[in-house]
């Protein structure tokens, strides 16, 4: 697994996609705040006319933003983001253009490269996250920007605050920290 240095953090590319070493773990983590599938249009930082002309094209038939890890109906042709067209399946679904039994395959290298051109302003950005981010880095950043609201993960507190203020909840605020580790991540 090659890896690459980033402003002092190590990337390490895997499935054609950059993954911060030193967040693997969140990966596959299911954001909360992300109830649609997709990235809506307007986070995109680095708008352009000619973005404008094939916006149809980059967008998911069911949740109608920007595609997020696209596949396409094997029958009709149609892009979704994965996690919308997986769900259908799931579920044992038609695909919304009502093709039965259908399969789903990762769109095209074409697509995905023309995707890979986009920047995106930080879903958090209204709490105050700066970052333009690259398509291929969005997932990443999402789950792990520290603006994200994320809940103590102390059973019995119902705090929820900003990730990049939980360890000093945790340390020194919350009711229900039991003890103080020197290894708090």
């Amino acid at each position: 697994m090659a890896s690459i240095k980033l402003d002092n953090k190590y990337f390490a590319k895997n499935n054609n996609h950059f993954i911060n070493s030193q967040n693997i773990h969140n990966i596959n983590n299911k954001n909360e705040n992300n109830d649609k599938g997709g990235i809506s249009e307007s986070r995109i930082a680095n708008k352009n006319p000619n973005i404008q002309t094939i916006m149809n094209v980059l967008k998911c038939k069911i949740c109608k933003n920007i595609l997020l890890n696209p596949y396409d109906c094997s029958k009709c042709g149609n892009t979704f983001c994965f996690n919308c067209i997986n769900k259908l399946k799931q579920n044992k679904l038609s695909c919304p253009f009502s093709c039965k039994s259908f399969e789903i395959t990762p769109s095209s290298y074409g697509l995905k490269k023309f995707l890979n051109q986009l920047e995106f302003e930080c879903k958090y950005k209204k709490k105050g996250c700066k970052e333009i981010i690259p398509y291929m880095n969005i997932e990443l950043h999402d789950n792990n920007c520290p603006y994200n609201i994320v809940q103590c993960p102390n059973i019995e507190c119902k705090k929820k605050l900003k990730k990049n203020m939980l360890d000093n909840h945790v340390e020194n605020e919350c009711l229900y920290t039991l003890f103080k580790c020197k290894n708090w991540i």
